[in-house]
């Protein structure tokens, strides 16, 4: 029977990573660079950015957004229904909430043993809470995006089965 496993409203999400110079560099014409922002949109996933860049962003996200996904239970199979709250009405929804979506389902399924493996091969640490067996539709088998005017906020509810755990005879 279906329930809602999860529902929390999580304030302030961040909407940009500002990359800071460490270094003073100049550009072509001399004028000292500006700090490179990234705006955590799915444009990150498809515009050329980097491949280190887009890591550090994404684990960025990741960092904020875990600790409130801890909370969730072990899932057999859910949807997922996320409500982007902004006091503005002038953005593209799917290009907000694709990102976040991603971000949530990376942090909510198991890692594979050759994800695991290629990780510490890299020592570059899996993050995960690993509530979900696997992001596809066997597991997933909905998504829905909305928006509501108001303050920011990602509205996060999970509606599916608690996995049952197996017991042992033995």
């Amino acid at each position: 029977m279906e329930e809602v496993l999860f529902h929390e409203v999580i304030k302030d999400p961040p909407t940009k990573y500002v990359f800071v110079q460490k270094k003073i560099k100049l550009d072509k014409n001399g004028q000292i660079k500006k700090d490179a922002v990234y705006y955590l949109t799915a444009n990150l996933f498809y515009d050329g950015t980097h491949w280190a860049i887009k890591n550090t962003v994404v684990s960025f996200a990741k960092d904020w957004i875990i600790w409130h996904l801890k909370k969730v239970p072990k899932i057999e199979k859910c949807r997922i229904e996320i409500t982007y709250h902004h006091p503005t009405d002038t953005f593209d929804l799917d290009n907000k909430v694709y990102f976040w979506i991603k971000i949530i389902l990376d942090l909510l399924k198991t890692p594979t043993s050759a994800q695991i493996i290629k990780a510490q091969e890299y020592n570059n640490p899996i993050k995960t809470v690993s509530v979900l067996d696997d992001d596809t539709v066997r597991f997933v088998d909905g998504i829905d995006m909305k928006y509501k005017r108001g303050e920011s906020a990602i509205e996060l509810k999970i509606i599916g089965r608690h996995k049952q755990e197996q017991q042992s005879l033995f």
